[in-house]
């Protein structure tokens, strides 16, 4: 599918972001996850607004270690037993090692020789390190997209992977930033653009609301963007708008995996989680199911729903 395709399949007037474009003066929320788990491609704006979560949310660095954990296992489950070939991820961060041995296209590669990654970032400081340190060959590329854009990203992503083909969409906290309606103008378009058998692997930033009070505190006084906290419900309830199917719902998070969002406190989180899942996406806006959800420190043990692989993450 070519990139006028993309656009002329997208819907309304979807053809530009929305969201402030990044300035290293202010936090950008992939680079100060990036900082949290000892990343170095971070500016003073991000380390000084990690450092501010890190003094109210004590577990935050342990959260930021989870989110690579899911989404390490999301690229198992969709690059492995979902036999996905071409990824595409949304939100990339800087690399966080070299060699990249962890990052989305090295862990498809060790599972598939023949796997395809492309990177979507709306960061150009980001975009020069993953086409500088991850883009070595044809397998790997990048796009320069707003995650709020979805036209964009889906255009870029055309001319270096085959839309006609499955494609696997990781959104490791790409939700996160996006309102409701956003994220269901993200669904619209890749259901619509993408081929049926394509899949969506979804980890997500969960919390209470005394925890939503707290970051919007200090996103205030950083201006930085306020993440959306959602459950695994309220991402399913998203997936079905507009889908005339009752969809299955998320299987129930793994049990005792960590902190329960709904107590809060106790574990220096406040309450805050993180989860993953994969949905079905691709082949017109019908095909929306979602199975296979986890939460909490761990993300092992036995996985509850189809399309999680079992056992923890290495």
């Amino acid at each position: 599918m070519t990139a006028r395709a993309v656009e002329r399949l997208a819907f309304g007037d979807l053809t530009g972001p929305s969201l402030r474009e990044p300035s290293t003066a202010v936090p950008w929320w992939p680079r100060v996850w990036h900082h949290l788990v000892g990343g170095r491609d971070a500016f003073q704006a991000d380390r000084e607004f990690a450092a501010d979560l890190e003094r109210q949310i004590p577990g935050i660095a342990r959260i930021a270690q989870m989110r690579r954990r899911a989404r390490h296992r999301l690229v198992e489950c969709l690059a492995g037993a979902g036999g996905i070939e071409q990824l595409l991820v949304l939100g990339a961060e800087p690399p966080l090692t070299l060699p990249p041995l962890g990052e989305v296209h090295s862990v498809a590669r060790r599972i598939n020789p023949s796997a395809r990654t492309v990177y979507v970032t709306g960061d150009p400081v980001t975009a020069v390190h993953v086409q500088a340190l991850m883009c070595i060959d044809r397998s790997c590329g990048c796009v320069e997209a707003a995650v709020d854009d979805p036209v964009a990203a889906l255009s870029g992503a055309s001319k270096l992977l085959d839309l006609s083909r499955p494609v696997a969409v990781v959104m490791a906290g790409a939700l996160e930033p996006l309102d409701d309606h956003e994220v269901e103008a993200w669904l619209h378009v890749v259901g619509t653009v993408l081929a049926s058998g394509s899949r969506l692997g979804i980890s997500h930033l969960t919390g209470t609301s005394v925890l939503s009070v707290t970051l919007a505190q200090i996103c205030g006084m950083h201006q930085a963007l306020l993440p959306h906290l959602r459950g695994p419900a309220d991402v399913a309830a998203l997936l079905r708008a507009g889908s005339s199917e009752e969809p299955r719902a998320f299987a129930e998070p793994f049990p005792g995996v960590g902190p329960d969002p709904a107590a809060g406190g106790g574990d220096g989180s406040d309450g805050l989680a993180v989860w993953c899942g994969t949905a079905q996406i691709g082949g017109g806006p019908h095909d929306r199911s979602i199975c296979g959800a986890a939460s909490g420190d761990s993300l092992g043990g036995q996985p509850t729903g189809p399309d999680m692989t079992s056992g923890a993450l290495r």
